[in-house]
């Protein structure tokens, strides 16, 4: 699984931040790979043309509230995947509005919306913040949500890839004769095979343990709240909004955001393996300060960069990687 962010500024962009959109790509046993958009701010298809992923590759949008700054690109995407001529379902996820939202920009000439979608509401209002609630898996990608503490109703996201087969074990694969070719490959989907002795080669018996798939979570805009808990407990990468510093906590509070503190607090809490801080505040022109005061407190917390790859690796966590 890997992460790249296509827009890390808070509210509104800048010169160096495009507003909030994230590309999660995630192996998949049966075809190269799903993508997940979480959340479609300003520009984000230009950001998706930027790091070379076309927009009808994209299998889901998880819109996380309906604040501008983190859904003002839906219009763009959507015009663009229906002159591209879309066929398969787009599944579109978020909160209590989003409905209102796609169908009052589809009653203007501003958009007209040609493709399938699969749209699916959720109220933060009757989520469980003590737990996740679990959605139908995008394409055997486990998707869950909780409810987060904003201004406005949002709600949370994680993800989780499927597991992976073991690997095959080749010295032992060399000793029964099995010759490279489509026979590992069958043996990888855990498919018997022929030996050349005519003997009956079990998977089970040359692979290694099932691989756990690896999982990310997605908390913001919020406050500190049990949602985002929820969300976070055990996940190998926490994407967590650092919208202040810890010296603006009041502001942060009075407009339903965390500080870099803040975030560095909860992965603590929640056995998260890595901290990933986005959603910046514009008054940063720099946001060394933000990643100093999280590391402090969790050392294993580094900062989303714009279409900068960050490798999701189960055990151990994430390395950052050039895409």
């Amino acid at each position: 699984m890997r992460l790249l962010p296509l827009g890390t500024g808070a509210g509104r962009p800048t010169r160096d931040r495009y507003t909030s959109a994230s590309l999660l790509e995630i192996p998949h046993p049966n075809r190269p790979r799903v993508r997940v958009l979480v959340d479609c701010g300003e520009a984000a298809q230009h950001r998706l043309f930027a790091a070379r992923i076309p927009p009808n590759s994209i299998d889901a949008v998880c819109c996380t509230h309906l604040h501008g700054d983190h859904v003002l690109g839906l219009p763009g995407l959507l015009g663009t995947m229906g002159m591209d001529d879309r066929r398969r379902p787009l599944r579109l996820i978020g909160p209590t509005g989003l409905s209102d939202l796609i169908d009052g920009l589809a009653a203007t000439p501003a958009l007209t919306i040609t493709i399938p979608l699969e749209l699916e509401e959720h109220d933060p209002a009757v989520l469980s913040g003590q737990a996740l609630t679990h959605l139908t898996p995008i394409s055997e990608v486990s998707v869950a949500i909780a409810p987060l503490d904003h201004r406005v109703p949002t709600i949370g996201f994680r993800f989780e890839a499927p597991d992976a087969p073991g690997s095959l074990d080749v010295a032992r694969l060399e000793q029964l004769g099995v010759p490279h070719g489509p026979l590992l490959g069958r043996l990888q989907r855990g498919e018997p095979v022929s030996a050349p002795d005519g003997s009956t080669i079990w998977a089970s018996d040359v692979t290694g343990p099932v691989r756990a798939g690896s999982s990310v979570a997605f908390a913001y805009d919020t406050r500190p709240c049990e949602g985002a808990r929820a969300l976070a407990a055990g996940v190998d990468l926490l994407v967590h909004e650092a919208t202040f510093a810890r010296t603006d906590a009041s502001l942060a509070d009075k407009h339903g955001h965390s500080t870099a503190l803040d975030a560095a607090h909860l992965a603590e809490a929640a056995h998260a393996k890595r901290l990933l801080l986005t959603h910046f505040s514009s008054r940063y022109d720099t946001i060394d300060g933000l990643l100093d005061e999280a590391q402090a407190r969790f050392p294993e917390t580094s900062v989303a960069q714009e279409l900068l790859w960050v490798d999701v690796i189960r055990p151990g966590g994430s390395t950052v990687a050039e895409g």
